[in-house]
């Protein structure tokens, strides 16, 4: 059994507020996918999940295979791998047609 905390926030928080509460609880979670993974009795899944705010602001969850989620938290902060994926899934969101390198104006 995993023991843990359930924190309710009031409703209409203030959107710097919330992108707070949203980047903690974010990296909470990062930090929470290492320590379960670390864990061989919980490691029956092996895949973790990186929440992505898109341009609608919905979030979705970027699901990791865990070797490669392993790799990246090796390497980068919680907050940088979050900004990795984000900026994938925003690639993906808004792909570029044509070359990526280009004159200026073109």
């Amino acid at each position: 059994m995993i023991e843990g905390y359930v924190v309710e926030l009031p409703d209409g928080l203030a959107d710097a507020m919330q992108e707070v509460v949203d980047d903690e609880y974010e990296s909470l979670m990062d930090e929470q996918m290492l320590l379960a993974e670390a864990d061989g009795e919980m490691v029956s899944n092996r895949v973790a999940s990186v929440t992505v705010a898109m341009a609608d602001g919905s979030s979705r969850s970027v699901r990791l295979p865990a070797p490669v989620a392993r790799l990246l938290f090796e390497r980068f902060a919680p907050e940088e791998v979050h900004g990795i994926v984000s900026a994938i899934a925003q690639s993906i969101e808004n792909p570029i047609d044509g070359p990526l390198c280009r004159k200026a104006g073109e």
